[in-house]
């Protein structure tokens, strides 16, 4: 079981930290995560009411998460003793000085402080520390100071947890330096980042794009100026919306964003990939604008204009959905569009804090988008002030079905059929990822794989993504992540991955998510589950992930979705043929809700040859998939490729088979050989010395059977090379591992990705 402390909260303190060698009050980093994975509440002492509101929205959302309570005690209470607790203020608050000057901070003549060098007292500066709590001995604290009511409501909704006691600093409203702190606050000098020379750096080819009363919006070199100019465009509509809708008031101060190419800016500032990510505490953003990629639309800019206008609502989800509705879109699709997918989640699931656990943000944002502008335009409806203050909308969920039945039908989607044999094989190579934020899918990795697979003849691209079922634990208190489901290495990560494959040529590309149990922990089907509840949860997790992915590749326009690779406890008669009668019920109901979002072809990649002889739902997806690492234990004499090349050719043949018997056309998910002497006896394991010629040998003969097989009228759609050449792959002949990239090997694969 995890502990509590693993789980983030989406606005409170949960303090993770690492083991270590130091020690200070009989206590460790250690014993700080142990106090707070087994506290039963948390207190949060906020004198501000615009922070406190947020802390009370994202406190429903954490015990929606957990068992945690959380309390907020009122002003002179010093509430209890045996709780972890936060405490926030304004710079000038004398409680909050007072834990500070733990940390080396003191107060400035200005009403500031002054912290490692830095002077902080304007809007949007702010300091956040987690150290022990020298008033609760073994607890953790988190001490939050603002220069102004805004900036500390934006620190309370954005705090995450964090890996160690440690301190972090925002300057002009966009972190400036982080340090690690020792148990009792002391800053451990060694530690010491600086964050805006990190970003200067990486920011130092910016151009303004645009500048004016509404916008001000630099540019990296990549950001083409017609995509910059629209953008703008855009951005200017939604603030038109807001004003509109608001009415007169203070003029709104400019909209300020860095428009970046790609995902690695945003991944190396922020620790987080989107379409648009926040760059600090208070209206600046890191807008992705990539060819092939929708933007935002906006939506940025009109939350931050209406934060501006209007403060926090009482319900996080009304800020959400009035940005949308502003910007009139989700993901470039017209929100009006969406309507049939916003018609599957009940009222009250919309206006949930804890519905973004449970839903894609694929269907929830754009369903709360639809339910302000229902309010919004509603007979007699008071306005936004009237709605911002408003807790539960006053609306049946017979009038909300009614109301979006009244939009009218959706364009009806054009369905992909994905690979077929003899009518679009797929030849492709696959892109693994390192379930982190960008995934290792970013450029130059990425381009440089693209050009080198179309440079074999590679036609089609797989990417492997990781879905937490558990999500993973931000890096710092502070750091901004994007709320709701969404795939470990970002969404618009894949999609401009996606895009990017597209442009070099690509004319299928399939997405392999893998359901793991944690950022930390493997796939989730191969937790020991032994009862047919276990294996409820493991389904509701799996759809749950799998409806997420394929609204995700519906959106992209994948040509294939795979809905499992190698999770034969998930459908193996394990247990007794009760649960494997429930396993397949549970597997055919998951596909066919994938199948009510995506119009693609769907496939499942099974182990051969063992897994995929037994997949008993073989009639409810399009391709029977599998995974091909085969045991060639053979003499090494010459007669050795020809052998070779027999196995090889036997098993395809056996894999067409299986494919004719079930109807289907088969598609080969991953095949891959390691680069070292034993890759033919233990495939999968990494045994034996570094040895190209070997991996050249076993890639050679199965390009042979490959052209044998298509040759034979085998019903193969295509496969995808094991593992293709990316920020994680690089290749090249000292790597042992499976990439033919830079390898004598790669030379020889042109034949198999060329349908004779």
């Amino acid at each position: 079981m995890v502990p509590r402390a693993q789980i983030p909260a989406a606005a409170l303190l949960a303090l993770l930290a690492c083991c270590g060698a130091e020690s200070g009050a009989g206590a460790s980093p250690a014993a700080l995560a142990r106090a707070f994975a087994w506290s039963d509440s948390l207190e949060v002492f906020l004198p501000h009411e615009g922070a406190a509101r947020r802390a009370r929205d994202a406190a429903r959302l954490l015990s929606a998460r957990t068992s945690l309570e959380v309390a907020f005690p009122q002003r002179g209470d010093r509430g209890r003793s045996d709780r972890p607790r936060v405490v926030g203020g304004l710079f000038d608050d004398p409680a909050v000085l007072a834990l500070l000057r733990r940390v080396g901070a003191e107060p400035t003549a200005g009403g500031g402080l002054s912290f490692l060098g830095i002077e902080l007292a304007r809007e949007g500066e702010a300091l956040a520390a987690c150290f022990a709590d020298p008033e609760r001995a073994g607890l953790p604290l988190t001490v939050l100071a603002a220069g102004s009511p805004e900036a500390l409501a934006h620190l309370v909704d954005d705090l995450r947890p964090t890996a160690r006691p440690s301190a972090r600093v925002w300057r002009r409203g966009q972190p400036c330096l982080a340090v690690e702190l020792a148990l009792d606050g002391t800053p451990r000098q060694e530690t010491l980042r600086d964050i805006a020379r990190e970003r200067s750096r990486a920011l130092r080819r910016v151009r303004i794009a645009a500048s004016d009363d509404e916008v001000l919006l630099s540019a990296v070199p990549e950001v083409d100026s017609e995509r910059a100019a629209e953008y703008a465009a855009a951005v200017t509509a939604a603030r038109s919306r807001v004003r509109e809708w608001v009415g007169a008031g203070p003029p709104l101060r400019p909209f300020a964003a860095t428009l970046v190419g790609g995902a690695a800016i945003q991944r190396n500032l922020v620790g987080a990939v989107g379409l648009s990510v926040p760059d600090g505490l208070v209206q600046r953003e890191l807008v992705l604008l990539a060819s092939g990629v929708p933007h935002d639309g906006g939506r940025s800019a009109a939350r931050a204009a209406l934060r501006a206008r209007l403060g926090e609502p009482t319900r996080a989800w009304v800020l959400e959905g009035a940005a949308i509705d502003a910007a009139g879109s989700w993901w470039g699709t017209p929100l009006t569009d969406l309507a049939t997918a916003a018609a599957t989640l009940a009222l009250a699931e919309i206006v949930d804090p804890a519905a973004i656990d449970r839903h894609s943000q694929h269907a929830l944002a754009p369903a709360r988008g639809l339910l302000f502008r229902c309010l919004r335009t509603a007979p007699g409806a008071g306005g936004l002030p009237a709605l911002w203050e408003a807790g539960e909308p006053a609306l049946s969920e017979a009038d909300w079905r009614a109301w979006l039945a009244a939009l009218g039908e959706a364009p009806l989607p054009v369905r992909r059929p994905g690979p077929a044999p003899r009518r679009r094989y797929a030849g492709g190579v696959a892109f693994d990822s390192d379930g982190r934020p960008g995934g290792g899918l970013c450029a130059p990795g990425l381009d440089l794989g693209l050009e080198s697979a179309a440079l074999v003849g590679a036609d089609a691209v797989s990417f492997t993504s990781f879905f937490h079922q558990r999500p993973p634990s931000p890096v710092f208190a502070g750091d901004r992540n994007p709320q709701g489901l969404q795939a470990a290495e970002g969404d618009a990560a894949l999609a401009l991955a996606v895009a990017r494959a597209r442009a070099a040529g690509a004319r299928s590309v399939l997405l392999q998510p893998h359901l793991l149990l944690s950022e930390s922990a493997g796939h989730s089907a191969w937790r020991k589950r032994t009862t047919s509840a276990d294996w409820e949860e493991f389904f509701a997790h799996l759809r749950r992930a799998l409806v997420h992915y394929a609204l995700l590749a519906e959106r992209t326009g994948c040509d294939v979705l795979c809905v499992g690779t190698e999770l034969w406890p998930a459908h193996g008669d394990g247990g007794g043929a009760e649960l494997a009668e429930l396993k397949e019920a549970r597997w055919r109901e998951v596909i066919g809700a994938v199948r009510e979002h995506f119009h693609g072809a769907l496939t499942y990649a099974a182990r051969w040859p063992g897994e995929a002889r037994r997949i008993p739902f073989w009639d409810a997806v399009d391709l029977v998939g599998v995974t091909l690492y085969p045991d060639l234990e053979v003499p090494r004499d010459a007669e050795r490729l020809g052998r070779i090349r027999g196995r090889i050719a036997r098993t395809l043949e056996q894999v067409g088979e299986l494919a004719l018997e079930q109807g289907r056309g088969a598609l080969i998910v991953e095949v891959g050989f390691r680069s070292t002497t034993d890759a033919a006896l233990e495939p999968e394991l990494a045994t034996g010395g570094l040895d190209l010629d070997e991996q050249a040998l076993l890639w050679d003969g199965f390009a042979r059977a490959r052209a044998a097989a298509w040759a034979a009228d085998a019903p193969l759609a295509g496969c995808f090379v094991w593992c293709w050449r990316s920020e994680l792959h690089p290749g090249g002949r000292l790597d042992r591992g499976f990439t033919p990239c830079g390898k004598p090997a790669q030379a020889l694969l042109r034949p198999m990705f060329r349908a004779p």
